[in-house]
């Protein structure tokens, strides 16, 4: 099996194979990563909303102050 390194490593070749794939497909629009990232926090965020709200309730009940 390979090693992790090896599997994570980026090469310039690689890199420019990606970018190159890329702008045949298309390209990205200006705002694409700006869309990509704020979809991600709206995505991310109320799930950890959640998450951090049921521990606190979850503290307050072990320690009987709800």
């Amino acid at each position: 099996m390979r090693d992790r390194k090896e599997l994570n490593k980026k090469t310039k070749k690689k890199q420019k194979e990606l970018n190159e794939q890329l702008e045949k497909e298309g390209g990205l629009e200006k705002k694409d990563m700006l869309a990509m990232i704020g979809s991600a926090y709206l995505t991310i965020f109320p799930i950890c909303l959640l998450i951090i709200v049921g521990l606190g309730l979850f503290m307050l009940w072990l320690f009987k102050a709800l």
